[in-house]
């Protein structure tokens, strides 16, 4: 199930805790006044996703990424990502999928519910801060990572009509402890979201300690994690596409649910055996389901109708 926070003069926007790698979420939820054109703020849940999640889906490439993949809980996650930010040298951690539209700008964000983001960080999304500085939007389109200092963000937050609002914004990840850190982009195959994950450090140069080991160790765990929360992402994404179907696709699903054969489906659609199986065809790539059984399971596994 996802959550659409947005209010309808977009006035404001629901910020969730903080993830801090030190004391847990722990900070109160907050608002904060965007701009008219803030991207819409989509909340996932991930336990009820879960249903559309595949287990193949929450990650073997790396032991780091299995050991993600097999935590048992939410809290379970949350204690191995903080322990591994830790030891990286970070302080805090962001992970926000976005979507673009045709033009190339954020029209909406997804935020996993229960999981990493950190509201100022979230906050250089909302307000766009993120695409205006010329630096830190490669990451949109660039699986490159970026370091970043805040005080080069100070400094090249410009004379635009969000001067004030920036300038604001970076005061605030000052007195927070966010002064450089990395950023870097992901996709999420088979969709149009892109991942992006920011880590942020209280040192104030990234040149200093931010060697090729570590960004190369940064990836490495950023990459690991990403196969986990993507999942989720991907489940969500095969959720919502459910209200979105035809009616012949609905009723096929309808009777696959319960049972019924090809061939039984295609006497009940006065259709061949042979069309029935090409619009499972399609449904199966569109929910990323293994086989006939998987895609019965996803389809049932919720009130699609």
């Amino acid at each position: 199930m996802s959550y659409e926070a947005l209010d309808d003069e977009r006035a404001s926007v629901l910020l969730p805790s903080e993830f801090d790698a030190c004391t847990g979420f722990q900070a109160p939820v907050r608002t904060s006044q965007v701009p008219c054109c803030a991207p819409r703020i989509h909340y996932v849940d991930e336990s009820a996703v879960e249903p559309m999640l595949r287990s193949d889906e929450l990650g073997s490439e790396t032991r780091l990424a299995a050991e993600f993949g097999a935590a048992a809980d939410l809290g379970e996650l949350t204690r191995l990502v903080g322990s591994v930010v830790h030891v990286l040298g970070f302080r805090r951690l962001a992970y926000l999928t976005v979507r673009t539209d045709a033009h190339g700008r954020v029209d909406r964000i997804y935020l996993l519910r229960n999981a990493f983001a950190p509201s100022l960080m979230q906050r250089m999304m909302s307000t766009g801060m993120l695409e205006r500085n010329a630096r830190l939007r490669t990451v949109l389109t660039s699986q490159l990572p970026q370091r970043w200092e805040l005080k080069t963000l100070m400094r090249t937050s410009g004379a635009s009509q969000f001067a004030d609002e920036d300038r604001q914004l970076l005061h605030e990840m000052r007195e927070k402890g966010f002064r450089s850190g990395l950023a870097f982009g992901l996709p999420i195959s088979n969709t149009s979201m892109r991942s992006i994950l920011i880590l942020a450090s209280q040192r104030e140069s990234a040149a200093d300690w931010l060697t090729e080991d570590v960004i190369v160790q940064c990836l490495t765990f950023g990459s690991s994690l990403h196969q986990r929360c993507a999942a989720y992402l991907r489940a969500a994404q095969r959720q919502e596409a459910f209200g979105l179907l035809s009616p012949l696709h609905q009723q096929i699903l309808d009777w696959l649910v319960l049972g019924l054969t090809d061939k039984e489906i295609a006497a009940r659609l006065d259709m061949s055996a042979h069309t029935v199986d090409y619009h499972l065809r399609q449904l199966k790539e569109r929910y990323g389901a293994r086989d006939r059984s998987h895609l019965a399971f996803i389809a049932g596994s919720r009130d699609w109708r």
